[in-house]
């Protein structure tokens, strides 16, 4: 029989794993178990939390994911304080909602529509003077999300002309954004003299209220602000996107 080089303290080490592993043993095992107060939270070794269940900014309890760099990746909770009623919402890595329940209806996902003006030639563009608002294009849309952002382009004949831009329901009433919140026209300012790209994507985006499913007119106005020259508003595309 060979012999072997045993440590001296190799039985006390055999004992001590044995007695931490009789501990283990012991130590209750979670079957069923359930938070009533407070939360669960997981997080990664550096401390970013990853998955966290319990009560959220808004009051209500609820879940939410994040990424190993700490953005929101998904969520089941409220959308404001008085919210009587839960989304569950996808977000992608810029903090865009991309896909759930819709903010203001029921009738389930999140739609995304991109909507060609009128007339149909590719990109009209349309010169304006009038010092009041008057119409440059009309979409006509299935409201199937309520924020609506408008895409164009301007351009102004000389330099000291300027103008703005906004969008309206079809009767002419300017679009508002949720609860009535004042959404200011879209500036094109003086020194506009190459085509610029714009958009009304502000933080109080334009939103329409109807039902979902209806059948919406939605109606691009400009007007001249200062000078003498001429706005001129080509429209790239809107774009239909959640609350």
């Amino acid at each position: 029989m060979g012999k072997y080089n045993l440590p001296s303290d190799a039985l006390r080490t055999v004992r001590d794993l044995g007695a931490r592993l009789a501990r283990t043993e012991r130590a209750p095992r979670a079957g069923n178990t359930s938070i009533d107060t407070g939360s669960f939270t997981l997080k990664a070794p550096n401390g970013t939390v990853l998955f966290y269940v319990g009560t959220l900014p808004n009051g209500d309890y609820g879940v939410a994911v994040y990424r190993d760099d700490g953005s929101l990746a998904f969520r089941v909770g409220r959308s404001f304080i008085t919210d009587p009623n839960q989304r569950s919402v996808l977000y992608n890595r810029v903090g865009r909602e991309i896909a759930g329940d819709q903010f203001l209806a029921n009738e389930g996902r999140i739609d995304f529509n991109i909507f060609q003006a009128t007339p149909a030639t590719l990109n009209p563009q349309v010169g304006v003077t009038s010092a009041v608002f008057v119409d440059t294009h009309l979409f006509y849309i299935v409201n199937n999300s309520a924020d609506q952002t408008f895409y164009f382009s301007a351009i102004c004949t000389d330099g000291t002309t300027s103008g703005e831009v906004r969008l309206t329901d079809n009767s002419g009433n300017a679009l508002t954004g949720v609860f009535g919140a004042s959404v200011s026209p879209i500036a094109i300012p003086i020194g506009t003299t190459v085509e610029t790209d714009f958009n009304t994507d502000t933080t109080a985006t334009p939103w329409i209220g109807n039902q979902m499913g209806s059948l919406v007119t939605i109606r691009a106005q400009a007007r001249r602000t200062a000078g003498v020259g001429t706005v001129n508003i080509r429209p790239k595309f809107l774009y239909q996107h959640p609350s």
